[in-house]
C-alpha cells in the first residue's frame, strides 16, 4: 500500500509562501544550483530547460537532484506542443469515408487523447515544482506581503537645504 494522505510540500515552497510548517523540518538536503542538461534532450528540449531552470533559479528552487524531472517536463512539454500543432493543422476529427470516398462519419484523432494525457502530467510536474498558477499565486503573495512590511526608512533621510 502506499503512503496515505497528501504528497509533502517541498521545505523551499513552504518557506516562500511563509508557513510556519517549514521551521521544524528536517532533511530535504540537495545541493542547491543549476544542473546540467542532458546530452539527449533534443533542441527544443533544451530551450524549455534554459527556460524553466532560469525560472526555478529565480525562484530559489532549483536543485541539482531535480535533473531527470526537469528533463522529464521538457520532453513532456515539447510532445504536447507537437500534439497541439498537429490538431491546429488537421483539426480534431478525421472524416471516415466509404468505399465511393464519401465521408460518412468522423473519428476523433489520436492527437487529442494524447495532447489530454500530456496536459495531465504536465499539470503534475507544474506542482511538482511550484508552477501552477495557484502556487505562483501563493508564492507571490508571501513576497509582496513581505515587501509590504518593509518599513519606509526614506523619511530619515530628509534632504537639508
Amino acid at each position: 500500500m502506499g503512503k496515505r494522505g497528501p504528497k509533502k510540500t517541498p521545505t523551499k515552497i513552504l518557506k516562500l509562501r511563509g508557513s510556519s510548517r517549514a521551521n521544524g523540518r528536517e532533511g530535504e538536503v540537495y545541493a542547491d544550483g543549476r544542473p546540467k542538461c542532458p546530452d539527449w534532450l533534443n533542441d527544443k528540449a533544451k530551450t524549455v530547460w534554459r527556460w524553466l531552470t532560469s525560472q526555478l533559479d529565480a525562484m530559489g528552487l532549483l536543485a541539482k537532484a531535480d535533473r531527470d524531472t526537469i528533463a522529464r517536463y521538457c520532453v513532456v512539454l515539447v510532445q504536447w506542443r507537437q500534439a497541439i500543432e498537429a490538431l491546429d493543422k488537421g483539426g480534431p476529427n478525421l472524416p471516415i469515408r466509404n468505399a465511393e470516398g464519401e465521408v460518412v462519419d468522423y473519428k476523433e484523432r489520436p492527437e487529442v487523447a494524447r495532447s489530454m494525457k500530456l496536459s495531465d502530467q504536465l499539470n503534475r510536474l507544474n506542482r511538482a515544482f511550484g508552477l501552477s498558477p495557484a502556487d505562483r499565486a501563493g508564492l507571490t503573495a508571501v513576497q509582496s506581503l513581505s515587501k509590504q512590511n518593509m518599513p519606509d526608512k526614506s523619511r530619515f533621510f530628509v534632504k537639508a537645504n
